[in-house]
């Protein structure tokens, strides 16, 4: 009987593979393409997937995926599976559990992943179609915590403790790389606020026509303090009044 060869896992090579590819991408679509582009080659899997996390929505949203081969008659399947976002709250699906617990989680029946979004007799359909034997899902961690997921379609009957172990591996290099991913983002953020001016809130407009008769002394005074300002007498009533008089006014405040 004549064995086929395996793909062995030579963990420094997956380490330097993935930091060639990783370096410099500033974009998770891009990020996310290019790490499942790397997969299936190096780790024998037969699909791939990530997921990234919405926080606000609370959903797992598909954003790139790669398979050694697309049946035709998988295509309708397929697409509904990955079109449709994976609520949060849906406990049962467990690339979900993956985040929330945030471990790797490995089962034999597809459905178990495709909740909700296909029923059981699709997800068995499918399962046949690639000739997936198991299914694993693990969690994207960054320092700001959890970033999305990455679901794997794996042909043999069992993961070893080193093909575990090379999922996880993976799965924090592309956490550091998402790292830098959303450092970056803040930086552009940060320097796009500096540089845009806040807009000032406007004073508001003198509505209320008021005379008042001054002493010629208050006169003098007037005259002698708005000289040289750009102030008139009017405005500088106005802000000694606003200033002076009624911020340290508390019995006003609390009228």
């Amino acid at each position: 009987m004549i064995k086929k060869p395996q793909n062995k896992i030579d963990t420094l090579s997956l380490i330097k593979k993935t930091n060639d590819i990783f370096v410099g991408v500033l974009d998770f679509q891009e990020l996310a393409q290019k790490a499942v582009n790397l997969l299936p080659k190096d780790l024998g899997i037969e699909s791939c997937t990530i997921f990234s996390y919405d926080k606000k929505r609370e959903r797992l949203i598909q954003k790139a995926m790669s398979y050694a081969k697309i049946p035709r008659d998988s295509q309708t399947l397929l697409e509904k599976f990955l079109k449709n976002e994976i609520p949060i709250e849906c406990s049962e699906n467990y690339s979900v559990r993956a985040v929330k617990e945030k471990k790797l989680l490995y089962s034999h029946n597809l459905h178990n992943f495709t909740k909700p979004n296909l029923n059981e007799k699709e997800s068995t359909s499918l399962q046949k179609i690639y000739r997936i034997k198991i299914t694993a899902a693990v969690p994207i961690l960054t320092k700001d915590g959890i970033a999305g997921a990455i679901g794997f379609g794996i042909s043999k009957e069992a993961l070893s403790d080193k093909e575990k172990k090379a999922i996880w591996l993976f799965a924090d290099q592309v956490g550091l790389a998402m790292s830098n991913v959303l450092a970056h983002k803040n930086i552009v953020r940060r320097y796009e606020e500096s540089i845009v001016p806040k807009s000032a809130k406007p004073k508001p407009e003198p509505l209320f026509r008021f005379t008042l008769r001054l002493t010629d002394d208050i006169e003098q005074y007037l005259a002698w303090k708005t000289n040289n300002s750009k102030q008139s007498k009017a405005e500088f009533l106005r802000e000694v009044i606003k200033n002076e008089m009624i911020k340290k006014d508390e019995k006003y405040k609390k009228y």
